[in-house]
């Protein structure tokens, strides 16, 4: 069984990304996916917060610097500093390959909005068509 939600109250507003109702950003957020603003397409595996970790606990390695050779308490400080930062680095590396792998084995490849029907109050709902591109079977 799958079952499909669309986060269809959610626009990209150039130079802020994507904004709108705060439980469908952390949603979109939450299951790790993307939205393509120009092609108005969402996919699994989204891994830029991975990579921003992966960058940052880099940067800060490279602004430990050398080992000091001062003393030893300040050399076995600065190791166990580094070690610690490695190691958060090795996580965040792991995350990075077990979204990227959770998103391969996902059926969904991508969802596209075709058209958005805004929130009527009548109504009280909100509803989307949408472009669904499963693995191995094409769209549908």
């Amino acid at each position: 069984t799958m079952v499909l939600a669309g986060c269809h109250s959610l626009v990209s507003v150039e130079g802020a990304g994507l904004v709108g109702d705060p439980i469908e950003l952390a949603a979109i957020k939450g299951v790790e996916w993307t939205y393509n603003p120009k092609t108005s397409t969402s996919t699994p595996g989204s891994t830029a917060a991975h990579v921003k970790k992966i960058q940052d606990f880099k940067n800060r390695i490279a602004a430990e610097g050398k080992q000091p050779t001062s003393s030893e308490a300040a050399a076995k400080k600065w190791r166990e500093r580094v070690k610690d930062i490695q190691r958060a680095l090795e996580e965040a590396k792991d995350a990075k390959t077990k979204t990227e792998e959770r998103a391969r084995k996902f059926p969904i490849r991508s969802v596209r909005i075709l058209n958005r029907f805004h929130f009527l109050s009548k109504l009280q709902r909100m509803s989307v068509i949408a472009d669904i591109t499963i693995a191995s079977q094409g769209t549908k």
